[in-house]
């Protein structure tokens, strides 16, 4: 199949208008200056972990200011971190429990599920490789980077 996309002078002064009028509220401001800095801070255990529930738990669910997810993700201590998660011998309850409470998620069996056997996988030896890997993208990188870091997490990681 091929695919061409044509674009006339109004659609693109209509984007441009729409970059210019969206370009100083706070939700681009923000993105644009945690996304597009030159530097980030390294990657720890604690800050992936919670990336990963995070992500999981936002597919296909409202994530806007006010929902129950938005809290679950701005908890302090976080619900599900991974000193707690480390702590019961049971991961997969635990998750499934904290996310339930919580109400948040879809599919909340099958997201506790990736995310129990990925924590378990990464307790045993991949934290070391899946943190190198997300390191690559701290400092300034190339799309070929990225690409391969997202197939690394996508062979490793359950539900990615």
């Amino acid at each position: 199949m091929h695919l061409e996309w044509h674009f006339t002078p109004n659609d693109v002064e209509l984007v441009k208008g729409l970059v210019a009028n969206m370009g100083h509220t706070k939700i681009v401001l923000d993105r644009h200056n945690r996304n597009l800095k030159d530097e980030h801070p390294p990657v720890t255990v604690e800050r992936l972990w919670r990336a990963m529930v995070c992500m999981r738990l936002t597919t296909m669910a409202r994530s806007g200011p006010g929902t129950p997810l938005s809290k679950f993700q701005s908890s302090r201590p976080f619900l599900l971190g991974d000193s707690g998660v480390h702590a019961h011998a049971d991961r997969h309850e635990f998750i499934l429990q904290t996310i339930k409470k919580a109400e948040v998620g879809t599919h909340r069996k099958s997201i506790a599920k990736d995310l129990s056997d990925n924590f378990e996988s990464m307790e045993k030896d991949r934290w070391l490789g899946i943190l190198e890997q997300c390191n690559k993208l701290t400092d300034p990188h190339s799309r070929a980077t990225e690409s391969s870091v997202a197939g690394y997490g996508q062979k490793h990681l359950k539900g990615f």
